[in-house]
């Protein structure tokens, strides 16, 4: 089971991994913090093995395995002890939640889950209570040194359920296309919101397309969260009628 702020935190929506510092000139000791919060405004929380399925970071083409603290501010360090590009990513083990009818599809309303709506509608479920399992999949860009990021480094997946792959280098490139993996498989359909810790209530929202992809602006400097959250239906299970992936990229630029 995770921690009971953990399971408080799906009506705040929002988990992302936050990196003090995302840049650094040299090799640095980085802190990791686990966020759940809004607009950017979160709360730190810690984890453990029986929390997580994958705490783990990728440099040089070699993914290791990041040990948690015994608090949440850190929940980690990251020993960017070399040049390049480091991706942190954290999953999460599936927990449950259970809504009132109204909360719950204002919930779905607020996250662009209408086709769950209308899913609802169509089996007269709308006045039920929302049973769902829900699952987190954050990832987070830091960078050491300025020699050039390579595509072939950003673009290494991680295998998470619902999982946010950058296609573009989000430090030099003026739009960053991402693609949304679902299962490994690019997934058409989901709403991707970006926004700015300077600026979280001036977003942009873009569906993907029929490849998974979606395109983001960014004319604007500074700490960046990108996600998404993908919903199907669950079935033969007595406790859960639905369960959700939500998927955050962060970096600054």
């Amino acid at each position: 089971m995770l921690s009971g702020a953990l399971a408080d935190a799906v009506s705040a929506h929002d988990y992302w991994i936050q990196a003090a510092p995302y840049v650094s000139s040299k090799p640095t000791l980085v802190n990791i913090t686990l966020q759940v919060g809004d607009n950017f405004d979160g709360s730190p929380q810690s984890t453990s093995p029986n929390w997580h399925r994958d705490f783990s970071f990728i440099h040089d083409g070699e993914r290791r395995v990041i040990n948690a603290t015994n608090g949440p501010d850190p929940a980690a360090f990251l020993p960017a002890d070399k040049p390049g590009l480091y991706i942190v990513g954290y999953e999460n083990y599936a927990d449950y939640i259970e809504m009132k009818a109204e909360k719950w599809n204002r919930y779905l309303e607020d996250e662009g889950l209408q086709s769950i709506v209308r899913l609802r509608e169509a089996k007269q479920q709308s006045d039920l209570p929302g049973r769902e399992y829900y699952q987190r999949c954050a990832k987070s860009l830091v960078l050491i040194g300025d020699q050039p990021v390579s595509l072939k480094a950003l673009q290494q997946p991680f295998g998470y359920r619902l999982e946010i792959i950058p296609l573009s280098d989000p430090y030099t490139a003026r739009n960053l296309q991402v693609q949304l993996l679902y299962d490994g498989k690019p997934q058409a359909g989901l709403l991707v919101a970006a926004f700015r810790r300077e600026a979280p209530l001036r977003r942009q929202h873009v569906r993907t397309d029929a490849d998974g992809l979606a395109t983001i602006s960014l004319r604007e400097r500074g700490e960046w969260l990108v996600k998404t959250v993908h919903m199907v239906s669950v079935r033969d299970d007595e406790r859960a009628d639905w369960s959700s992936y939500w998927a955050t990229l962060t970096f600054l630029r």
